[in-house]
């Protein structure tokens, strides 16, 4: 039985062994991490090595395999936003600039909001997701509550051309006062 005992311990020495020595050695074997996704998320990370173990009388290249490590991925946050105070003035030519953003490429957005403190004329104002050839989201900012959310949850992966914006209708001395921001992660 005593021969059992030893030979589990060294078993046991061999496979604690391994693992330590696969993080001490960079050239010990494959640790490769690719991951794609959403939010946080946990990913399986094979780790494998090989570590000399001294068995009496004689040492002995033992290759040692474990199973997959859990790893968390922690998405880069990334968000802009801006107040704004517009007057427009209801000629042809439009009013002064709006706030728009542009999404850079590779970020998924997940949010856009705008709310407003000052609104002359109700229900004129609109938050817009958008790119180059549709429009994702066109919702008025309602009087009520003065505020507009959108949350995407999976989110919209832009390619530099996803633009978040707000309008304040062309309406002669329609003042549209507030804020507007989008949030979202890079990938």
């Amino acid at each position: 039985m005593s021969n059992l005992k030893q030979m589990l311990g060294v078993l046991a020495g061999v496979a604690t062994l391994g693992t330590i020595g696969t993080f001490m050695q960079p050239a010990s074997g494959p640790a490769a991490l690719k991951a794609q996704g959403l939010l946080p998320g946990v990913v399986a990370v094979p780790i494998t090595g090989s570590v000399s173990v001294n068995n009496l009388p004689a040492v002995q290249n033992v290759n040692v395999t474990n199973t997959p490590l859990p790893v968390v991925l922690k998405p880069t946050l990334i968000s802009d936003g801006t107040f704004f105070n517009v007057t427009m003035t209801g000629t042809p030519s439009g009013g002064p600039a709006q706030p728009k953003f542009f999404i850079p490429a590779g970020v998924v957005l997940t949010d856009a909001h705008a709310g407003l403190t000052v609104s002359t004329v109700p229900n004129t104002a609109v938050l817009f997701i958008s790119d180059r050839s549709k429009v994702y989201v066109n919702q008025v900012i309602a009087q009520g509550t003065g505020e507009a959310a959108v949350d995407l949850h999976s989110g919209i992966v832009s390619d530099g051309s996803l633009i978040v914006s707000f309008a304040c209708a062309n309406i002669a001395n329609n003042q549209c006062e507030g804020a507007i921001f989008w949030t979202g992660y890079q990938q």
